[in-house]
């Protein structure tokens, strides 16, 4: 099974450092990991350089008004990249705060048999609200934390 995190990184070196650790760090067992950074700029690409197990794709800006939100054109672009495999978005200044989160997302995606849509619940802010809320989706809990 192919898990594609993508993360989306511009001249933000510590921020970026922190979220590739938590990335690499964590334990998985059948899961090839593909880590996509996305970037747009000479120096982004510089401080990306000195990084291991990464694919850069290069984003072509073309959407300019932050009223059409171009990270998700940014998106939009590596998605007709990446071929197959589970999507995983993880922005630069987030990370993963337990180094089995992929044991427990692994174990989620083998027991849907990739049959169904799989929605990932994330907390924003603290206490904070989950995302999304239960009007759509089952109510299940939020398996492990993920920290940004």
């Amino acid at each position: 099974m192919i898990l594609n995190i993508i993360t989306r990184t511009r001249g933000r070196p510590k921020f970026f450092k922190l979220c590739y650790e938590t990335i690499h760090n964590c334990k998985f067992n059948n899961l090839t990991l593909n880590h996509w950074v996305i970037y747009d700029d000479d120096s982004t690409l510089e401080y990306l350089k000195g990084y291991e197990n990464i694919k850069l794709f290069k984003a072509t800006k073309k959407i300019t008004s932050a009223q059409h939100l171009g990270h998700n054109d940014y998106f939009n672009q590596i998605y007709k990249v990446i071929k197959s495999g589970v999507l995983f978005h993880l922005d630069d200044d987030d990370f993963i705060s337990h180094p089995e989160a992929f044991l427990a997302i692994e174990d989620e995606i083998c027991s849907i048999k990739l049959k169904e849509l799989l929605i990932v619940k994330f907390r924003l802010g603290s206490p904070g609200i989950v995302i999304p809320d239960s009007t759509n989706y089952r109510d299940a809990g939020i398996i492990v934390s993920l920290k940004g």
